[in-house]
């Protein structure tokens, strides 16, 4: 269940999907206890004109990213008026057409099926104050829905009215209200759809342009009977959301043998060798470090940094991890112990002090389709994007970024167009996931030994449930 208003898409306090209508019409009833999605703070946050209608049409994709993480098909179904077509000026056909496409892509990979069973129709306005480039036929206004079901293949045939819930339904491979008044009856066929269903996939053909449009159709030979599916899809001609087939997997001294053969390589060979590769174990500081003074070229270095920092969180090679016998368990207790000692009494009594924080952002391909199909930019492997430091002020145990003391390279990025923003680095973030972890069932366990530069450290893991957590994400 999901709840939409002008202010925001909300989704009920609710652990898992019911059956029971019941419960479900209660945590709608209890608004207080709904969870926020995404706030809405005005037009402008919606890039289309007119709530409710902007509102609405924004939340479609939000639910499919919402969903899109979740295995299996979804039948959404659809209950409240139409979002329709509002009066207003619209933005440019390219931008129409941008958003179709998003919708497209969104709902498909989130593998959603739309069915629209509005109980109100939306109100018929006129469309005014278009661009002259717009040569719509001036017909009554809107069309019916059935005669814009084809798929837009240019800018140039995009239309507002392509956007209606009706028409985005029948393109997912859902359905639309017929003559029924009946809601109930309605719903149970959309559910019935769900019981019986065939998955079928294909390869599809390399794309000539971005947004290449393509027709789906599933034929059955029996008469009188079609197979509703998704009507068509657009393809690119980059790297989207499979892996890179050429990207191979390397251990850490497979990688050091690497290096060692390629001396007398040509700096781009080597570059283009280090991109294709990616780790099975973690790349140590000290090893990192090494190689690094063995290369001379720029982009090559930062290739091999690229490399290392992807493998951070995976564990170090077997010849690594010291063969110690484990501590015992009052050996652990002093260690865990000690550090909540320094965590709640020598942290909060920290001097005053200043620390530079250095943000490096990575990217492979574009994340989304816009930007790498406007450009006709193909497959990147992870690079370096940019880089910024900051000096971050610790100052009566609380931190202060220092505006005026950013230092941007030539691919400066701005942090604050950052999704990572990092708060509490020294304390209450390790203090906070330390609390959270010891008041779990399993609390924090040990793992194994490993080895610093300069002694020996013990790693414990933890699992935290994500209502359990005092971290927000």
């Amino acid at each position: 269940m999901f709840y939409l208003s002008d202010t925001g898409f909300w989704v009920p306090p609710q652990p898992q999907p019911s059956n029971d209508g019941n419960s479900l019409a209660a945590s709608i009833e209890h608004k207080g206890r709904l969870r926020a999605i995404r706030k809405l703070q005005n037009d402008k946050d919606l890039q289309y004109p007119s709530a409710p209608y902007a509102s609405s049409l924004r939340a479609l994709p939000f639910i499919a990213a919402f969903e899109r993480q979740k295995p299996g098909r979804k039948l959404m179904i659809w209950i409240g008026p139409d979002w329709g077509l509002a009066d207003g000026k619209f933005i440019r056909y390219h931008d129409i057409f941008d958003a179709i496409v998003w919708f497209s892509i969104s709902m498909r990979e989130a593998r959603i099926a739309l069915y629209d069973l509005s109980v109100q129709e939306p109100e018929s306005h006129a469309i005014r104050d278009m661009e002259p480039t717009y040569s719509w036929d001036t017909s009554p206004w809107p069309p019916r829905y059935q005669d814009l079901l084809k798929g837009v293949t240019t800018a140039r045939e995009a239309n507002p009215a392509h956007l209606d819930t009706k028409i985005l339904a029948v393109q997912s491979g859902g359905r639309v209200r017929d003559a029924t008044k009946d809601l109930t009856t309605q719903i149970n066929r959309c559910v019935a759809d769900a019981s019986a269903f065939y998955t079928l996939s294909f390869d599809p053909q390399s794309a000539d342009h971005p947004d290449e449009y393509h027709d789906l159709k599933v034929l059955v030979r029996k008469p009188g009977l079609t197979a509703p599916t998704n009507t068509g899809y657009y393809d690119q001609p980059y790297y989207l959301d499979q892996p890179n087939p050429a990207t191979k997997r390397v251990t850490v001294e497979e990688l050091g043998q690497m290096l060692e053969a390629a001396h007398g390589s040509s700096d781009a060979e080597l570059t283009r060798q280090l991109s294709d590769l990616e780790l099975t174990e973690r790349l140590s500081t000290v090893k990192l470090t090494a190689w690094i003074a063995t290369i001379h070229d720029a982009k090559a270095r930062q290739a091999l940094v690229a490399l290392a920092d992807a493998s951070a969180f995976l564990d170090p090679p077997a010849a690594e991890i010291p063969t110690d016998a484990p501590p015992d368990a009052a050996a652990r207790r002093q260690m865990l112990s000690r550090t909540l000692d320094y965590l709640t009494k020598t942290v909060p009594k920290l001097p005053n002090f200043f620390a530079t924080r250095t943000t490096v952002l990575y990217r492979e391909t574009p994340p989304d389709y816009e930007g790498a199909g406007k450009a006709g930019v193909g497959y990147q492997p992870l690079h370096m994007a940019g880089i910024s430091k900051t000096t971050l002020l610790v100052r009566d145990g609380k931190e202060v970024t220092d505006q005026g003391a950013t230092r941007r390279k030539p691919k400066a990025i701005d942090p604050s167009s950052i999704a990572l923003n990092t708060i509490g680095t020294f304390g209450p973030i390790l203090s906070t996931v330390f609390l959270d972890a010891a008041a779990t069932p399993q609390g924090l366990t040990w793992t194994r030994w490993e080895r610093s530069a300069e002694t020996p450290v013990a790693v414990f893991r933890f699992v935290i449930p994500p209502n359990k957590s005092h971290i927000s994400w």
